[in-house]
């Protein structure tokens, strides 16, 4: 009976912690300067940023809450540290007690943080003065080309100058919050530029003999609060004092401070390590304006600004970083220069040259890498594709190098839109841009050749283009053609901006004229009712009507001692046809036009 009783009181105690606290009043405060709010960290909201993140509260926090799952989330943090002077750095262990204080702090969110690469991968940045003591306004310069694209980057440095507006002050960390404008400098990010995916810490390290070291006390903050507090913030979370300099909502606990219930307000005290008997105690504080203004705790909570007392991130403070914090931190960016992961896997995306494509054509995919691909894994990427005419395919893509791929559209897809995605064949590690529209012309169905009386018919009536050994003829592009030389004759379609298979050749076997010193003449031409043929050798003479192809359509022999010849022309001939002559030993040939019989 007794345990029962223990067991029943624990449970109304968790259930009266887990119930939303009143939020006391509060004082309003006076304007207060851009160097009082970066003297902690991470620089208080603005009104507008504070009404910014409001509105995205209230409209994304709805939807995200979907997204909601009690599996853990895994997050991959990249270490990078700036040497001392002393070409030291910090050694694994610290890196190690700083994970284990982290995954403590988020465990009862769900959130649990890893190690980029693995243990003991650290990038150690050379010393320079100016980024081993640290300003936010050297951020890019410090962060440029050492930054991964597939988990948050953690700076290390010795101290921090968050510049706000031209007005310095120190700072023992920050970092950009999601979906509110961006500290320092006020710069315009999207939701999820990589300039967002970095938390920068001082560890304020004390010079000693020339050596640089860490005080016992400082190092605990930096394990215990520091990156806690400036991690709650990465995933959304504001401070508990936020009300001294948003608008005045009086109790409304949806409407100022932190935007979270369960979390009553603190004053905003000069950072210093407490001692633990201060974290609980409900005191009377004197504000900054003069007025003695009570609070409740949590002091001790993680967003409070009562370093040593920060150990507790509250149930609706989990849930906010769960349902709307980390799904804006894993939300994808459309634009792939901005874009960043934050689970240590390798991601791929791709951009497509153009949103429209032929059947049949060659399209290219640029890749962009999240994290390292080898060569050989790039070999495992393929081509989805689906759309009228196409049911759900997987085509194998052309690695042209590092940063490009090549596929084929299939020369059955039908016109119209296509969902279109770069997939890979056998990882389930990777993730892939969402599917991609594409609008396909469907290729024109291939023509054929027809040997009319006029010459060469394609089967289409326009968009032609005729060739000769696979060289386009200039101007023809007709459905008609006249042949004008030997060869193996085609033609294509192009409709839309897509052009056909060509067609089968047609060949022309002899289109030659006469030679030049040939005695042997051949009138009229154009002719009409027959060709007189002059200039014979005496002798046997073989007279042939032959179409381009070679066909013979007519043939006379003649027994010829003198004079001319005279050879029929027949309909049948068409509008050209060959004039074959042979005569002792001699062949020529000449293109004869026929008009009208």
């Amino acid at each position: 009976m007794k345990t029962l009783l223990t067991f029943l009181f624990a449970m109304v105690a968790f259930a009266a912690y887990a119930q939303p606290k009143p939020v006391l009043p509060t004082t309003s405060r006076p304007d207060t300067t851009a160097r009082q709010l970066a003297e902690c960290g991470t620089p208080s909201l603005s009104p507008e940023q504070a009404e910014k993140m409001l509105n995205s509260i209230r409209e994304l926090e709805p939807k995200l809450k979907k997204m909601r799952t009690e599996a853990t989330q895994f997050v991959a943090i990249q270490f990078h540290m700036v040497k001392t002077p002393m070409d030291k750095g910090v050694d694994q262990p610290f890196i190690y007690e700083l994970l284990k204080a982290l995954n403590i702090a988020f465990q009862s969110s769900e959130i649990q943080f890893s190690q980029y690469g693995g243990y003991g991968n650290i990038n150690y940045i050379e010393y320079s003065e100016r980024f081993f003591n640290f300003n936010s306004k050297s951020e890019e310069d410090l962060c440029k080309d050492r930054d991964v694209r597939n988990a948050i980057n953690l700076y290390l440095v010795n101290e921090i100058i968050v510049d706000v507006n031209n007005s310095p002050g120190k700072s023992v960390g920050y970092v950009n919050r999601p979906d509110s404008k961006p500290h320092p400098e006020n710069r315009s990010y999207s939701l999820s530029d990589r300039g967002l995916n970095r938390v920068f810490i001082a560890l304020s390290l004390e010079k000693e003999n020339g050596e640089y070291k860490h005080n016992p006390v400082t190092k605990k903050e930096v394990w215990e609060k520091t990156i806690p507090h400036e991690v709650g913030h990465f995933f959304g979370l504001s401070h508990t004092f936020e009300d001294e300099y948003g608008k005045d909502y009086g109790n409304d606990c949806t409407n100022k401070g932190d935007f979270i219930c369960d979390t009553p307000p603190t004053e905003k005290m000069l950072c210093r390590f407490y001692n633990s008997s201060e974290c609980y105690a409900s005191t009377v504080w004197k504000p900054y304006d003069g007025v003695n203004t009570q609070y409740s705790y949590p002091y001790n909570n993680m967003m409070s600004y009562f370093y040593g007392c920060g150990q507790v991130f509250t149930f609706q403070q989990r849930e906010r970083m769960r349902t709307w914090g980390y799904y804006l931190r894993t939300r994808l960016s459309d634009s792939l220069d901005t874009r960043y992961y934050i689970d240590g896997n390798n991601h791929i995306g791709y951009k497509l040259p153009s949103q429209s494509a032929c059947a049949g054509q060659k399209v290219r995919f640029q890749l962009v890498q999240f994290g390292v691909w080898k060569w050989q894994d790039l070999q495992r990427l393929q081509m989805e594709i689906s759309g009228p005419g196409v049911p759900r395919q997987l085509l194998p893509l052309t690695i042209i190098d590092d940063k490009t791929a090549e596929g084929t559209i299939p020369i059955t897809a039908g016109s119209g839109q296509h969902d279109i995605r770069v997939t890979d064949r056998f990882s389930q590690t990777a993730d892939f841009e969402p599917i991609t529209k594409i609008t396909i012309n469907a290729q024109p169905p291939t023509p054929t050749i027809a040997l009319t009386p006029q010459g060469l018919q394609s089967s289409a009536a326009v968009g032609n283009q005729w060739y000769v050994n696979g060289t386009a003829l200039p101007g023809q592009t007709s459905p008609l053609l006249s042949a004008t030389q030997p060869g193996a004759v085609t033609v294509s379609v192009s409709v839309g901006g897509c052009t056909s298979v060509a067609s089968q050749p047609f060949a022309i076997t002899a289109t030659e004229p006469l030679p030049r010193d040939s005695q042997l003449v051949a009138f009229p031409n154009p002719a009409s009712q027959s060709i007189q043929i002059k200039g014979l050798m005496p002798g046997s003479v073989r007279v042939s009507a032959v179409d381009l192809s070679g066909r013979v359509l007519s043939e006379s022999s003649y027994d010829h001692h003198q004079g001319t010849v005279s050879f029929p022309v027949k309909e049948s001939f068409g509008k050209v046809f060959l004039l074959k002559v042979e005569n002792e030993d001699r062949v020529w040939s000449q293109r004869i036009a026929v008009s009208d019989l």
